[in-house]
């Protein structure tokens, strides 16, 4: 059947709904861009027309789904591990001022709106701008930029069966292109008119596999078109058949499963969608035409279910058990894969660093027998495995578990040899080892570690200040407080000059510590002029119940600083120590102070990418 008519029938939907969602504000008006994503794997061979082509022009010759969540754009990618593909996220920067880019926001008439689907027309041209690789995600990123060529030339090219390589079929080769549900409603319509026929006709015969597929087709073309009552109840028709007709592991069911819990998992309806999705991976499990790759996926959609209801420790247990599926499959980088994606969520259910740490030894035993010794992803493992072990080292508050701080160290180093070409985790690695250093009480070693972390930090690097102030504090320690003085001046400059919200907090804690360092060296006056710069910057972001031991430390030594000078004490002062004394009495109770404690500590790497994983989750 030609879809020609079709084609260009929802080519002209799109382009109206473009005209009415995104106007054109001003020429040169930077809200004029959109910043959408696409996550899939990609075949290796296909994957390299791409690589290759940086810099130069792609095309797409067909419809294209894009999210305007970078979260659900890597599920995509990342689900179904398998050799030879890569996974691959699409940042593609559209703009309303480029004529060819036709695009539209359809979240409003998708039955799963939660994934804030973005449709892209065809003919639209984009530039490779970069490809780079996320060694945290095993993943690649690939920017595009739309630019504007000849429109009309471009949308000729398209509707024409040209065999020309373009992005558009590298997307449809790697078999997670989705272009058929996007076809029109009109086309769905149509079906159902001659699927109502069909139904009627067949059920003369009574219940049979084919009306079966005739009720699970009419269900997913009614949920298409959003008449999602009647879509329900025809999918729901097809599994009493099913059930009666089909042995109870035919892979049919199990897909009539997944269609059931994905429509009520649009509709929030998390219970029951969890009870069709459980069903499904029990039937695929079981099926004769069983399917690793199918068997992966249902756990991931259970998995990801778990991650919208919010309980991780159930998406912890669901991966193990994909763990252990991928174990018997034998592909050991796809099992590498589960296993960091427990790492992740047993932070964000637990923070428990030591399981963490568990959990990702056994990911660089896998990779170490499928990847060389100084491969890259072994260093970043080893640097994660690392930072994992001196966090839970100071998790373990007040017993610190210094086993775990020794194999940090081994860990950190071996890291720091392998990933030494690499500034931007070299860094990093190099960082921890100066609070491995500290945690040891070996101070001068933390200082030439602390100061490599400088010169190796570019000037307008958002982590300067911070790494001046950790030099800082390491000169502290050792009561070297003129040098400590000078080093926090130079990161509350640099704080100072950052437009980042997020160093707020930092400057806060800044002046606390330097009006600390200037009471230890008697200069009072100087001290209590940066405690009181501290109070005003925390009143204007925070309240008094605030939980920021720099500010507890501040009401301490503000008030220790007014005794010894026997001057009374400020109202402010004496109201503030008062409220923050409670607060902490209360803290100190709780069973929280230890996960605080580790998070206030936190140069920024310990749980670096465990912390970048979650925010993005988030």
């Amino acid at each position: 059947m030609k879809y020609r008519y079709f084609i260009v029938k929802l080519y002209n939907e799109i382009k109206k709904l473009h005209q009415e969602q995104f106007p054109i504000i001003h020429r040169d008006d930077s809200n004029n861009q959109l910043l959408v994503y696409r996550g899939q794997k990609i075949f290796e061979h296909d994957w390299k027309l791409l690589e290759n082509n940086v810099g130069g022009l792609v095309c797409i010759n067909s419809f294209l789904s894009t999210t305007l969540y970078e979260d659900i754009a890597m599920q995509f990618a990342l689900a179904c591990p398998e050799e030879k593909t890569v996974a691959v996220i699409f940042r593609i920067t559209l703009d309303r001022r480029v004529s060819s880019s036709i695009f539209a926001n359809i979240s409003g008439q998708s039955s799963m709106g939660y994934e804030a689907e973005v449709l892209l027309s065809p003919g639209i041209v984009f530039r490779v701008d970069k490809i780079a690789y996320d060694d945290v995600f095993d993943r690649w990123i690939v920017n595009l930029i739309a630019t504007d060529p000849d429109k009309d030339s471009l949308l000729s090219f398209m509707l024409s069966e040209s065999e020309t390589s373009t992005l558009g079929q590298v997307l449809y080769q790697t078999g997670e292109y989705e272009a058929a549900p996007c076809l029109g409603k009109g086309d769905y319509n149509r079906a159902l008119h001659y699927y109502r026929e069909a139904y009627e006709l067949e059920c003369v015969e009574g219940e049979t596999k084919q009306l079966a597929e005739i009720c699970h087709d009419m269900g997913f073309a009614y949920i298409e078109i959003g008449a999602l009552r009647l879509g329900v109840e025809y999918l729901e028709k097809a599994l009493d058949i099913q059930n009666t007709v089909l042995p109870a592991n035919h892979y049919h069911l199990g897909c009539t499963y997944t269609n059931l819990g994905d429509y009520y998992r649009a509709r929030n309806e998390s219970g029951q969608a969890l009870e069709y999705y459980q069903h499904a991976l029990d039937t695929f499990q079981c099926s004769r035409q069983h399917d690793n790759n199918i068997v992966a996926q249902a756990h991931f959609r259970i998995a990801q279910l778990y991650v919208y209801m919010h309980q991780y420790d159930m998406v912890t247990r669901t991966l193990e058990q994909l763990a252990k599926a991928y174990g018997r499959m034998a592909n050991g980088l796809g099992l590498a894969s589960v296993y960091m994606r427990i790492v992740i969520y047993t932070y964000y259910s637990t923070a428990n660093l030591k399981q963490c740490a568990t959990y990702t030894e056994y990911v660089l035993t896998i990779r170490r027998q499928h990847l060389d010794a100084d491969h890259k992803l072994i260093g970043i493992t080893h640097y994660i495995l690392g930072s994992l072990q001196l966090g839970a080292h100071m998790q373990c508050f007040p017993a610190h578990d210094f086993a775990a701080l020794i194999n940090g160290q081994k860990n950190l180093m071996r890291a720091a040899e392998i990933l030494k070409s690499c500034p931007t985790y070299s860094i990093k690695v190099i960082e921890n080892l100066a609070f491995v250093y500290r945690q040891l009480k070996l101070y001068d070693k933390k200082i030439v570690y602390f100061k490599q972390s400088i010169e190796h930090t570019s000037i307008d690097s958002e982590f300067l200040p911070q790494r001046y102030k950790n030099l800082a504090s390491a000169y502290g320690e050792l009561h070297q407080f003129k040098t400590a003085i000078r080093y926090l001046k130079e990161a509350l400059r640099l704080y100072d000059q950052s437009s980042k919200v997020t160093a707020d907090r930092q400057i806060i804690r800044c002046h606390a510590v330097l009006g600390t360092f200037y009471k230890y060296t008697k200069r009072y006056k100087l001290a209590l002029k940066h405690f009181s710069t501290a109070l005003s910057l925390w009143r204007m972001t925070a309240g008094p119940m605030d939980a920021d031991h720099s500010i507890g430390a501040v009401y301490y030594h503000t008030a220790d600083i007014y005794y010894k000078l026997r001057l009374p004490y400020p109202s402010s002062i004496a109201q503030y120590f008062y409220f923050w004394n409670q607060y902490r009495i209360g803290q100190m109770n709780s069973q929280r102070v230890a996960r605080s404690s580790l998070m206030d500590s936190d140069p920024g790497h310990i749980t670096g990418f465990l912390i970048h994983i979650e925010l993005d989750l988030g």
